[in-house]
């Protein structure tokens, strides 16, 4: 029971953390780790928001791997500047001390091992401009004396080098054998964005939002199958506030079990917040729907 007390002691409304209220963010992805046995995993989205003068937030995720669902509500830690300037900054580092027990309790509860991520078999980061491709368009432009002048540069904007690649398709082998290469055997997840009937207000700006399902095709058996669903968004959750884009970003196998890391991205103001969910499924379980 003091574990849990523990736990619950630093969770706080995660409706603060609102892209309703921040400007846009995009915040970062830390991997902690699974349990030895792979049957939990951890994760941590922090970074800097500002709210008049700003502030900074981490939020810590436990994620039972089988079941794919919370086994406990999420820890967070949210300190402004007007925070401290109401409260100071000994009640800030108190908060942050508390966040942190919180999370040393969580990762002993579930027997997190830090650093035990498994394999990163596929990464599509936002800071990866490879598959765009370039438009050319003026800009200023400094030489080496310091003097500007006006010349045509690349400018990266989305666009997509061949209409045949798909951000939304994710294929992956976890198992690496030189010799033995498996070239013809193979996973194939696919996102797919499925609009939502409830709209959603940010800024006073109505925006359509959208829920997500993926799934995951076997291709390693020769063997003809249907996709098994790994998620499939029945109703939009209030946590994720107003999610116009989803993104597959990190895919991580460990143990059998397949971690695929989504990025959300939701209206801020002024550009865009990014926060993060995992779908988490064991991709040898033939049970798997």
């Amino acid at each position: 029971m003091k574990k849990v007390g523990l736990l619950i002691l630093a969770i706080f409304i995660l409706a603060a953390m609102s892209a309703n209220l921040f400007a846009g963010d995009y915040a970062e992805l830390k991997f902690i780790g699974f349990s030895e046995d792979g049957k939990y995993l951890a994760f941590e989205e922090s970074g800097e928001w500002d709210v008049h003068t700003g502030g900074d937030y981490a939020t810590t995720y436990f994620i039972d791997v089988e079941k794919n669902v919370y086994p406990v509500s999420p820890l967070v830690y949210s300190f402004s500047e007007n925070d401290k300037r109401h409260t100071g900054r000994f009640a800030q580092a108190a908060q942050m001390k508390r966040y942190k027990l919180s999370v040393a309790a969580g990762m002993k509860r579930f027997k997190i091992v830090r650093g035990n991520t498994g394999r990163l078999v596929a990464a599509h980061l936002d800071t990866d401009r490879s598959f765009e491709k370039p438009v050319m368009k003026e800009t200023d432009f400094f030489q080496a004396n310091g003097a500007m002048v006006r010349k045509v540069m690349p400018f990266y904007e989305g666009k997509r080098i061949s209409p045949d690649y798909d951000p939304f398709k994710v294929v992956f082998n976890p198992i690496l054998n030189p010799i033995n290469p498996r070239d013809d055997e193979f996973y194939e997840l696919e996102l797919q964005l499925k609009p939502s009937d409830k709209p959603c207000e940010a800024r006073g700006v109505v925006v359509d939002t959208s829920m997500v399902e993926l799934t995951l095709k076997d291709n390693t058996h020769h063997a003809e199958s249907p996709p098994r669903i790994l998620q499939k968004d029945k109703f939009l959750p209030e946590t994720r506030n107003c999610p116009y884009l989803y993104k597959i970003e990190q895919v991580y196998y460990y143990e059998s079990n397949l971690s695929v890391f989504l990025a959300i991205y939701t209206p801020g103001f002024p550009g865009s917040t990014r926060r993060y969910m995992v779908v988490t499924r064991g991709i040898d379980d033939e049970n798997i729907q």
